[in-house]
């Protein structure tokens, strides 16, 4: 897999994350040998580490399109401890959020805390957060108080006439493919219900990207 650059990764995924940890996060990236993709949002989990993906050579991190930036970058920092814990312990060998992950997980917490200067609300429900460690971000309702203020100024969407044909993105909750574009219009296609839908290129979608 060839290396990709800082500009790509910002360019590509950067503006999933706070622009302050940009550069702790392309560093974890970097340094790493996974996969990043950006998923459509899932009711039951906030991200996702697999070691083994059918057709891919590289483990592989997942993090839901829908969540605030200071969440997003929480959940990849909680996938990257399990991709820590894998190359360290091997999978079966350990918990899924056992001793091992806890102790990867607040290690790059702490690391993050020491080489961001983050938004003062978010530095203390994350070093709370650290306190008293849950396996998702989800149990932590002080932690849930606080990105909600931040869920409320998502705004994470692009034109859907900037995308591309092939490119996926998310409306309305569901995940759609650009098959073609015509003159104001893009014909779409429901990867759920593989229906076709004529779509306004105007209209703002979120974009899923892969790193």
């Amino acid at each position: 897999m060839p290396a990709i650059t800082k500009d790509f990764f910002v360019d590509k995924i950067g503006n999933r994350f706070p622009s302050e940890a940009i550069d702790f996060v392309y560093d974890l990236f970097s340094n790493g040998h996974f996969s990043l993709k950006v998923s459509p949002p899932r009711v039951s989990k906030k991200g996702d580490f697999r070691y083994h993906v059918q057709g891919q050579k590289i483990p592989l991190i997942t993090v839901n399109a829908d969540l605030c930036r200071y969440e997003f970058l929480l959940v990849f920092i909680h996938e990257v401890a399990h991709y820590n814990v894998f190359i360290k312990y091997k999978i079966q060998d350990v918990r899924s959020h056992g001793a091992e992950w806890k102790g990867e997980y607040l290690l790059l917490l702490q690391q993050l805390l020491g080489n961001c200067t983050l938004p003062d609300d978010i530095r203390q429900a994350f070093v709370k957060h650290g306190q008293n460690v849950k396996s998702s971000s989800a149990m932590d309702q002080h932690l849930e108080d606080v990105f909600q203020k931040y869920r409320t100024q998502h705004k994470d969407t692009t034109s859907l006439s900037k995308l591309k044909v092939g490119d996926k993105f998310i409306l309305r909750h569901e995940l759609f493919v650009v098959n073609e574009f015509l003159r104001t219009r893009a014909i779409c296609t429901n990867m759920r219900t593989k229906r076709r839908f004529y779509v306004q290129g105007c209209t703002a979608v979120i974009q899923i990207e892969t790193m």
